[in-house]
């Protein structure tokens, strides 16, 4: 089960830096819904050490309302196509509850400060890996979506 802090990094822009330990980020697209407001910015970047503090701030509105949030994850090593984690979670919104309660159609901007940074990876985990998130509502409705791909 994904811990209080990776819901929340996935949650702001950075599904990738999961695996975090001396991480390249190429690339970080968001991949839906529709979405103008949307802005983010992630410091250090693109390189992410593991137990080095990180900044994370996202600006975006919602086209449906939230009341509830599942997470939908996977994560691949590019290489050879292997899944490394997928799964899907429903997300506590007592624990989470910057991503519960939100309106369609207002802009909200969520930061937070990784001060103890990232954890580290498991000993032997290598490659080019591929990952992708997906925050749907309590209809099942996408409400945000993000894609990349990091060297670790």
């Amino acid at each position: 089960m994904a811990s209080n802090t990776q819901h929340r990094i996935i949650l702001l822009l950075s599904v990738c830096v999961m695996l975090s330990t001396g991480m390249k980020v190429i690339s970080l697209k968001y991949c839906g819904p529709p979405d103008k407001t949307l802005k983010w910015k992630i410091s250090p970047w693109p390189v992410l050490q593991s137990h080095q503090p990180v900044n994370v701030t996202v600006t975006f509105t919602p086209t449906v309302d939230i009341f509830e949030s599942t997470l939908q994850f996977e994560v691949i090593l590019k290489e050879d196509g292997q899944v490394i984690s997928r799964g899907t979670e429903g997300i506590d919104c007592n624990i989470v509850p910057q991503i519960c309660n939100l309106a369609a159609g207002e802009t909200y901007t969520l930061t937070h400060h990784f001060s103890a940074g990232l954890r580290t990876v498991p000993p032997g985990l290598k490659g080019t890996f591929i990952a992708k998130a997906e925050l749907y509502n309590q209809d099942q409705d996408m409400w945000f979506c993000v894609k990349g791909e990091a060297v670790l």
